[in-house]
């Protein structure tokens, strides 16, 4: 499947043309910058529809099975995509590769038993029926989205920007459209879930159909020895990045977990649409960020110098970024989300100037992240 017309590929020609082409970080956080704001753009055109579509409970039982999904996609791969990276030579990465990716399958299926043993625990915590349906779509997306972080890593390591930043692109328009054509002949959850299955399986196509030209999957052959030795010289990741990752995964979603045990599902869609306007294009950004400076960081611990003056720069810039919007929302939350997405979004235009303060730390700290990997990469030499 291609998705490259001449127009899209002119524009992103366009980030090669001077003066970018004098800084390779530049053009690299630029093309990925670029595909995020395009991504983007297409969720918040989407949004006023959904919403006028899909009631705040509707968002409130998504909210919570999304935040299952992305606390244990984080894990899912015990990091291993991180280590993609890491290797001078193609095959070994294909190893790591294909290792995560067994690694990734089983989890999920694990995760969907555990989920069908202790389903009527989860829905009297939750205040839903977690219904069979909703433990399959979980395990769907936990796999899918371990998938994309693998294909997104490869792509870092082989330096193909562009092709993360069109997968962005790609994700953000077909979950967007599935959606909104579920919404149109009947909205529900299980809709709202659907398009988010469809529009992940678009992009995982997508980046095998880019991967076959890379030869990613040319002669492959895994055996128990090198799946061993993958999980002996990179034990670092699932021993201690794995822990990491999930306490952080854990903590970003647990407002919503809290919400779900304490309120009604109305509460809990508030919060997560107005979350979900806002981690979107700070998650595109931070993401961004990560995956050129952990390739640079890379590159500059094999020439036994440090990242700092970089940190320093690129946690300023996001500073400047990310204050005007901050104080936007504060002034103008309410209002605005009334306006655009309908009176009874309101509410959620309140919350989401509060909402704003923790989204706007998460975006400083994407430096710090990539530091703390830095130190990972250094000891997994």
């Amino acid at each position: 499947m291609s998705f490259r017309g001449p127009f899209a590929l002119n524009f992103f020609e366009w980030f090669h043309k001077r003066p970018f082409k004098r800084n390779v970080f530049l053009t690299n956080v630029s093309v990925l910058f670029l595909g995020a704001v395009i991504a983007q753009i297409l969720t918040l055109i989407a949004a006023p529809i959904l919403s006028r579509l899909y009631t705040p409970e509707h968002f409130g039982e998504l909210g919570i099975i999304i935040s299952f999904v992305s606390v244990f996609s984080v894990i899912a791969n015990l990091r291993l995509e991180l280590a993609i990276v890491l290797p001078k030579f193609k095959k070994v990465s294909q190893v790591v590769f294909f290792t995560a990716l067994l690694i990734g399958f089983f989890f999920s299926l694990i995760l969907g038993s555990l989920l069908c043993f202790s389903k009527s625990q989860v829905s009297l915590i939750f205040n839903f029926d977690l219904e069979s349906k909703y433990i399959i779509a979980i395990s769907i997306l936990v796999l899918l989205n371990s998938n994309f972080n693998l294909f997104t890593y490869y792509n870092v390591r082989s330096k193909e920007f562009k092709t993360n930043s069109f997968s962005s692109i790609i994700r953000s328009l077909f979950t967007n459209i599935f959606q909104v054509s579920f919404g149109l002949l009947s909205p529900s959850v299980f809709s709202l879930l659907l398009g988010q299955i469809l529009g992940r399986l678009i992009t995982i196509n997508y980046f095998v159909s880019k991967a076959l030209k890379t030869r990613l999957f040319n002669k492959i052959s895994l055996s128990k020895r090198k799946i061993a030795y993958v999980l002996k010289k990179y034990k670092s990741f699932p021993l201690y990045s794995a822990p990491q990752g999930f306490l952080n995964s854990l903590s970003i979603n647990s407002p919503i977990l809290v919400l779900g045990f304490f309120f009604s599902a109305n509460i809990v869609g508030f919060y997560w649409f107005s979350e979900r306007l806002l981690k979107t294009p700070i998650n595109f950004i931070s993401s961004s960020i990560r995956q050129v400076f952990l390739q640079k960081a890379s590159n500059i611990i094999n020439n036994k110098t440090h990242v700092f003056a970089y940190y320093k720069k690129i946690t300023l810039s996001l500073f400047l970024l990310g204050i005007v919007p901050i104080v936007i929302l504060f002034i103008y939350g309410a209002p605005m989300f009334g306006f655009i997405f309908g009176e009874e979004w309101a509410t959620a235009g309140v919350y989401s100037a509060w909402i704003g303060i923790g989204w706007f730390g998460i975006l400083l700290n994407s430096p710090s992240v990539v530091s703390i990997v830095q130190h990972f990469l250094l000891h997994a030499r």
